[in-house]
C-alpha cells in the first residue's frame, strides 16, 4: 500500500475513526477527572465549613472571656475605693494598706479567670506597680520582661489614652506574643494580659493526635505562635480572612481563619490537605483502576480495528492501486471475516471481470479507430502535394522541355504510387529514403541550383519502420519556406541510433536546412504539437506528422523542432526501436 501524504492522511477512514475513538476516550477521561476534582472540592469545602464553625465557636468563647475580664478590670477602676486611695491618698501607710486590700481582692477574684495570665495595677504618679498572676502563670523571667514592657508603655500620657481606646492588642516580647488590654483613669491604670500560647492551649488539646495545627495571627497576619512550623512548611498566611485557602509547599494545608471581635488578632487552623482527602482513598483507587483499564483497552481496541477494518481496507486499496498501475488481472483475495467486506470483495471482483472484458472491447475498437485516423491523416497529404506537382508539370510544359516532363512524370508516378498504397501505417526506412530521393529530384527539376542536399543512413538502420511521408513533410516545408533566390540552401537528412528519455533504444532522424529561423510564436506552437493557422489558412503538415507519430508509437515517439545558431532549422524525430538488433550508441555517438 502506498504511503499517504500528511494532508491525505487526515482524510482517511483510519485517521477519522481513531480520532473519534480517542476523542471519546479523552472526553470520558476528562469527565472522570472533572468529577474527581469536583469530589475533592466538595469534600474540602465540607471540611472547611465544619472546621470554620468550630473555629468561630471557639473565637466567640475567647472574645466572651476577654470581654468578661475587661468588664471586671473596668469595675475595679471605676468603683473600687482602694484603687482611688492608691492614687490620691497622701498618707503612705494608708496607700500601702489600700494596695494590699486591692491585691487581695484581685488575687481572690482571678481564680475565676483562669484563661488569662495576669492582672496588673499601676499608679503613674506614685510609680507604684503590682501584678496578680493566675494559676496559668508564666516563669519569673517572662513576668519581669512583661512588667518592664508595661511600665515603659505607660510612661507616656498620650500613649496611655490611645491604649484605652485600642481595645485588646498584641505585642511581641522576647520572641513570644502576648495579648494586652489596658484601661486608665487619670494617673491610674489597670490591665490584663495573656500569652498567645495560653489562648491556643484548648485547641491544641482538641486537635491532639491529629495533624491539624492552630495558631493566632496579628492584625498584619503574622503568626503569634508556631512560627517555626509556618517557616518550615513554607506557608504564606493571608490577612484578608478568606473563608479558606490552600497554602504551603510541598505539603498543602487548608487554612481557615476567624477574626476576633476586637479586630486586632485572629485565630487560624491549618489542616493537611492530605488528611482531608484520605477518605477519598477508595475513590482514587477506583480512578486508578479505571485509568489502567482504559490504557489496557486502547491497544486491544487498535488490534481489533486493525483486523476487522484496517486490514480489509488495506487489501482493497492495494488491489485498487495495482489495477490503477495497469494490472487489470488483480483481484481481492483477502479472507474477509465481516459480511460487509465479503459483499464488497465479491462485488468488486465481479465488477473488475466485467471491466476487463469491456476494456478489451474498447481497446480493439480504439485500435480500429486509430488505424482509420492514421489512414485519413496520410491521405490528407495527397491533395496538398498534388497542387504543387501540377504547377511543376505546367512550368516544364511551358518551356517545352519534354525530356524533363517525362522524367518529372515518372517521378510523380512513383511519388503518387508510394503515397497511394493502402494499409501503409509504417514502412521501412529504406523505402522512405528512396521516396525522399524521388521527391528531392522533383524539387531539383523545379529549383535548379536552388539547394544542395545530403542523406546519411547506415545500412543496419534501413530496416527500421517509420510512418510514411514523415521525413518528406519537413523537406517539403524546406522547399516551400526556406528556398530563396539569394543563396543556396543546404539540406541534410541524417539517421543514427540514440537513447530515448526513458533509456529505451531508439533511432533519431535529423532533418536540417540552413534557411531562415522559424518565428518564435510559430515555433512554440510546433513544439507543443498545435496546428498553425494564419492569414494563408491552416498548415497541417508538421501537425500531421506529430499526430501520426503519436498513434504509431503509442505516445513514445518524440518530435523536436529548434532554430540553430547562426541560422537554420533542425527537426529531429526520435522513435523507439522495435528490434533487438539495434546497436546501442556509444558515448561518442551520443555526443
Amino acid at each position: 500500500m502506498s504511503r499517504f501524504s500528511l494532508p491525505n492522511l487526515f482524510k482517511t477512514i483510519r485517521f477519522k475513526l481513531v480520532l473519534v475513538t480517542f476523542g471519546i476516550l479523552i472526553l470520558l477521561w476528562l469527565y472522570f477527572v472533572y468529577n474527581s476534582l469536583y469530589a475533592i472540592r466538595v469534600v474540602r469545602s465540607q471540611v472547611a465549613d465544619s472546621s470554620s464553625k468550630l473555629v468561630s465557636i471557639y473565637m466567640q468563647s475567647i472574645d466572651h472571656n476577654l470581654n468578661s475580664v475587661e468588664m471586671y478590670i473596668s469595675s475595679i477602676l471605676t468603683s473600687n475605693s482602694d484603687i482611688v486611695d492608691m492614687q490620691y491618698q497622701q498618707d503612705p501607710a494608708r496607700r500601702d494598706e489600700a494596695k494590699i486590700k486591692l491585691f487581695r481582692r484581685i488575687s481572690s477574684d482571678i481564680v475565676q479567670y483562669n484563661y488569662i495570665n495576669s492582672i496588673f495595677v499601676y499608679s503613674v504618679e506614685n510609680d507604684d506597680f503590682f501584678s496578680v498572676y493566675s494559676m496559668n502563670s508564666v516563669d519569673y523571667t517572662t513576668q519581669q520582661a512583661v512588667n518592664a514592657y508595661i511600665s515603659d508603655l505607660l510612661q507616656d500620657q498620650q500613649h496611655r489614652g490611645t491604649l484605652a481606646k485600642t481595645g485588646y492588642f498584641s505585642a511581641q516580647i522576647n520572641e513570644k506574643y502576648y495579648v494586652f488590654r489596658i484601661l486608665n483613669y487619670d494617673q491610674m491604670c489597670i490591665g490584663t494580659w495573656v500569652s498567645a500560647d495560653l489562648l491556643n492551649e484548648p485547641l491544641v488539646k482538641a486537635y491532639a493526635g491529629t495533624s491539624t495545627v492552630s495558631l493566632f495571627l496579628t492584625a498584619d497576619g503574622m503568626p503569634m505562635n508556631n512560627q517555626s512550623f509556618i517557616t518550615e512548611k513554607q506557608i504564606t498566611l493571608q490577612d484578608n480572612y478568606a473563608d479558606y485557602y490552600l497554602a504551603g509547599h510541598p505539603v498543602k494545608y487548608l487554612v481557615i481563619t476567624q477574626p476576633s471581635a476586637y479586630e486586632n488578632f485572629s485565630l487560624a487552623i491549618l489542616i493537611p490537605d492530605k488528611s482531608i482527602l484520605e477518605n477519598l482513598g477508595y475513590f482514587n483507587q477506583l480512578a486508578l483502576i479505571i485509568s489502567l483499564i482504559f490504557i489496557t483497552l486502547i491497544p486491544l481496541y487498535v488490534i481489533f480495528l486493525r483486523k476487522s477494518l484496517f486490514s480489509p481496507l488495506r487489501a482493497i486499496l492495494n488491489v485498487m492501486n495495482r489495477i490503477k498501475e495497469g494490472q487489470l488481472d488483480e483481484r481481492i483475495s483477502y479472507p474477509a471475516k465481516s459480511l460487509e467486506f465479503k459483499t464488497i470483495n465479491n462485488s468488486f471482483n465481479s465488477m473488475m471481470d466485467q471491466i476487463h472484458l469491456l476494456k478489451i472491447n474498447v481497446y480493439e475498437e480504439q485500435i480500429s479507430k486509430q488505424k482509420e485516423e492514421a489512414e485519413n491523416l496520410r491521405l490528407q497529404i495527397s491533395p496538398h502535394f498534388f497542387m504543387n506537382s501540377l504547377h511543376i508539370i505546367y512550368s516544364l510544359a511551358q518551356v517545352k522541355d519534354y525530356d524533363l516532363v517525362k522524367e518529372m512524370s515518372l517521378c510523380l508516378f512513383r511519388y503518387f504510387s508510394y503515397i497511394s498504397r493502402k494499409k501503409m501505417s509504417l514502412v521501412r526506412l529504406s523505402e522512405e529514403i528512396s521516396h525522399i530521393r524521388n521527391y528531392i529530384r522533383i524539387m531539383e527539376l523545379r529549383f535548379v541550383n536552388g539547394f544542395a542536399y545530403s542523406i546519411e543512413a547506415p545500412d543496419d538502420l534501413l530496416d527500421i519502420l517509420v510512418p510514411p511521408l514523415s521525413v518528406q513533410t519537413f523537406i517539403e516545408n524546406t522547399m516551400k519556406y526556406a528556398l530563396t533566390m539569394d543563396e543556396i540552401i543546404e539540406l541534410s537528412v541524417k539517421v543514427e541510433p540514440c537513447l530515448l528519455d526513458d533509456g529505451q533504444a531508439g533511432v533519431k532522424i535529423a532533418i536540417y536546412n540552413s534557411g531562415q529561423w522559424i518565428r518564435e510564436d510559430i515555433l512554440s506552437k510546433l513544439q507543443s504539437g498545435q496546428r498553425i493557422i494564419d492569414e494563408q489558412g491552416e498548415h497541417i503538415g508538421i501537425w500531421n506528422v506529430f499526430r501520426r507519430l503519436q498513434i504509431a508509437y503509442e505516445g513514445k515517439a518524440q518530435l523536436r523542432i529548434n532554430n540553430i545558431e547562426p541560422k537554420g532549422v533542425l527537426a529531429e524525430m526520435l522513435i523507439p526501436w522495435q528490434d533487438d538488433r539495434l546497436p546501442v550508441p556509444s558515448d561518442k555517438e551520443m555526443s
